[in-house]
C-alpha cells in the first residue's frame, strides 16, 4: 500500500510524471465519461478503478490524440522550458497553443528547424513526403525537445486518472475533479472524431489548443488564464487541489462581514429574479459589481494588498458573474460571493508571481 501511495502522489503532483509511469500505474484505459456506476471503459469502471466506497488506490489513464505540454514546466511547479528551448516564454506559448507552427527537414537522421510560421503562413506539405513536418501545439515542442533529457516529463500522450474516492464521494456525489475529466474526454471524442471525418487543418488546430488547455486546467485550473469555474463562481478543482488536500493543506479563506453594509436582500432578490427569467436586466452589472464593491474591497485589502485596483475588478467582475446561475436560495449572500472572489483573486495571484 505504501508504494501505492507515493505513486497517487506523484501522479497528483505532475511533476515527475512519465507516459511510462502512468502505462505502468493504470489498470485500464479510460475512454469516455460514463454515465452510471458499473459503465465499461469509463470514469466509473469498477474493473479499473474498484467499487465506489471501498477504499482503492487503483488509478487509470486517458490515452490523448496528439502531444501535450505538461503546464508545469511552462507556468506551474517548474517552469523551465523556456530556457530549456532558448526561447521567451511568449514565443513558447505561441507554439503550444497553436498560433505558431515550425517547419522541420530531416537531416543526417536528425530533424532541424527550418523556419517558424504564422497560421497565415501555414501550407500543408503531403503526408507522402517522409523527410518534412510543419507542427504546432505539443508536437512542435516535442520536436524542438528531441535530444533533451527531460523530454518525457514535459509531453505526455496520456494522463493519469486518480482514485474514483478522490472523484466521487460515497453518495454518488461528484468532486470537482471529475468535471475536469469529463471535459478533457469529452474534447479527446471530439477531436478523434473530427480527424475520422477529415476536417480541415483551422478546425483541428482549435480543438488541440482545446486539447492543451483541457489538461492545463485539469493539471492545475488557473495556472495558464483564468481558472474554469462551476456555477457557483468557484474554480473547479484540479490535481493540484487534490495534491494539497492529500498533502493536509486547508484553504484559509475566512471573513467577518459583520460590519459590511451591503443590501443582501437586494442582491439575493436580482439573482434570483435572473435564475428565473433566463437572462440579465438592462444594469445588473453594474448594481452588482458597484454594490458588492465593499465586499471586494475588504477582500482585496486583508488578502490581496499589492494588487492593482483595475487587477482586483476584473477578477471580482468575472467572479461574480460566474457564480448567477448557481446561486442557492438559503446561501449567504457575502459568504457566497466572498469566496468566489477570493478564489479568482488567488489565482489571478499565483499566476502572476510564474509571469
Amino acid at each position: 500500500m505504501a508504494r501505492e501511495i507515493e505513486e497517487l502522489m506523484e501522479a497528483v503532483q505532475m511533476l515527475e510524471v512519465t507516459d511510462e509511469k502512468i502505462q505502468k500505474w493504470s489498470d485500464g484505459e479510460v475512454t469516455w465519461p460514463g454515465k452510471r456506476l458499473g459503465d465499461k471503459d469509463s470514469l466509473l469502471d469498477p474493473e479499473i478503478f474498484g467499487v465506489l466506497g471501498m477504499l482503492s488506490t487503483r488509478m487509470g489513464h486517458i490515452n490523448l490524440p496528439v502531444p501535450v505540454v505538461n503546464v508545469q514546466y511552462l507556468y506551474g511547479k517548474r517552469p523551465i522550458l523556456p530556457e530549456l528551448l532558448g526561447m521567451s516564454r511568449t514565443e513558447v506559448e505561441l507554439f503550444a497553443y497553436g498560433s505558431l507552427y515550425a517547419e522541420f527537414e530531416k537531416k543526417d537522421g536528425k530533424w532541424k528547424l527550418v523556419r517558424k510560421m504564422g497560421k497565415r503562413e501555414y501550407v500543408e506539405f503531403s503526408d507522402t513526403d517522409p523527410l518534412k513536418k510543419i507542427v504546432t501545439g505539443g508536437a512542435a515542442i516535442e520536436m524542438f525537445l528531441e535530444d533533451c533529457p527531460e523530454k518525457d516529463k514535459i509531453i505526455l500522450h496520456s494522463i493519469p486518472v486518480i482514485p474514483i474516492g478522490l472523484r466521487i464521494a460515497g453518495n454518488g456525489k461528484k468532486y470537482g475533479i471529475e468535471k475536469n475529466y469529463e471535459f478533457l474526454l469529452s474534447e479527446v471524442l471530439r477531436y478523434d472524431a473530427l480527424v475520422k471525418n477529415y476536417a480541415p487543418e483551422p478546425v483541428l488546430n482549435l480543438e488541440r489548443t482545446k486539447l492543451q488547455e483541457y489538461v492545463d486546467g485539469l493539471i492545475d485550473n488557473g495556472c495558464y488564464g483564468f481558472p474554469g469555474t462551476d456555477n457557483t463562481g468557484v474554480p473547479i478543482q484540479s490535481l493540484r487541489e487534490v495534491a494539497n488536500y492529500l498533502n493536509g493543506e486547508k484553504d484559509e479563506f475566512s471573513l467577518d462581514t459583520s460590519m459590511i453594509q451591503i443590501d443582501t436582500d437586494g442582491i439575493k432578490n436580482e439573482v434570483l429574479k435572473i435564475q428565473k427569467e433566463g437572462f440579465f436586466t438592462r444594469g445588473i452589472d453594474k448594481y452588482l459589481i458597484d454594490t458588492l464593491q465593499p465586499l471586494t474591497d475588504v477582500i482585496r485589502f486583508r488578502y490581496f494588498p499589492k494588487l492593482e485596483e483595475a487587477e482586483v475588478y476584473l477578477c471580482a467582475s468575472k467572479a461574480i458573474f460566474s457564480c448567477l446561475t448557481g446561486f442557492p436560495e438559503d446561501m449567504d449572500v457575502l459568504e457566497y460571493f466572498g469566496r468566489a472572489i477570493y478564489m479568482q483573486l488567488k489565482y489571478y495571484k499565483e499566476k502572476s508571481k510564474k509571469l
